[in-house]
């Protein structure tokens, strides 16, 4: 610990870190984002990868986009409301991966578009342990004020609006979200009418 090149090495790290946290949170609220326009999802998406690349590769995290024979797929809306979903998402999964007495050594997080008639799919899902056991309905995860995270004294510590908001801006757009499988992973399927 007193050895300054592994002190220097330490501080270089942190400021990389706190670089790439610094251009998460700049990104996320750029102007254009609080526009309604037309999104193309196929960009949307692998430039949130990008985003998120430096943060979830420091956590041994892998997030796969997978466009499948789509080349474009546009809908209109806000971008923010975007990042508000899948940030979300993306938060749970790695608190999930972190869980106790959950270990796996592939820690992947993928999120699959698809279009079906006049609907958007984006299925969301990851390789974690899924829903804690504690949740017997799991539309419960969507309900305001409701959490699983605990301190070490067991005393709730999450503040229980992140999957509500991603339930209600999905519904705000007349979409709609369901969980596909709890556990042991998690997946679910968001619906959103294609906008023209």
């Amino acid at each position: 610990y007193k050895n300054p090149i592994k002190k220097l090495e330490f501080i270089k790290e942190q400021d990389s870190r706190l670089k790439q946290w610094l251009q998460f949170a700049l990104n996320a609220v750029k102007k254009d984002k609080r526009r309604r326009r037309n999104i193309e999802l196929v960009n949307y998406f692998n430039e949130l990868k990008l985003n998120w690349y430096s943060i979830l590769e420091a956590k041994g995290i892998v997030l796969e986009i997978d466009t499948g024979i789509w080349k474009e797929i546009m809908w209109r809306g806000f971008s923010i409301d975007l990042d508000s979903i899948f940030n979300n998402l993306i938060v749970n999964s790695t608190e999930a991966f972190k869980r106790r007495g959950f270990q796996s050594k592939i820690q992947q997080i993928k999120i699959t578009l698809n279009r079906s008639l006049d609907r958007i799919e984006l299925i969301y899902e990851d390789t974690g342990p899924g829903l804690s056991k504690s949740i017997t309905n799991s539309t419960e995860i969507f309900d305001f004020n409701f959490t699983t995270k605990k301190d070490s004294k067991g005393r709730a510590i999450g503040t229980g609006i992140g999957m509500w908001i991603v339930k209600s801006i999905i519904e705000e757009y007349k979409g709609d979200v369901e969980i596909l499988h709890e556990r042991p992973k998690f997946k679910i399927i968001i619906s959103l009418p294609e906008k023209k």
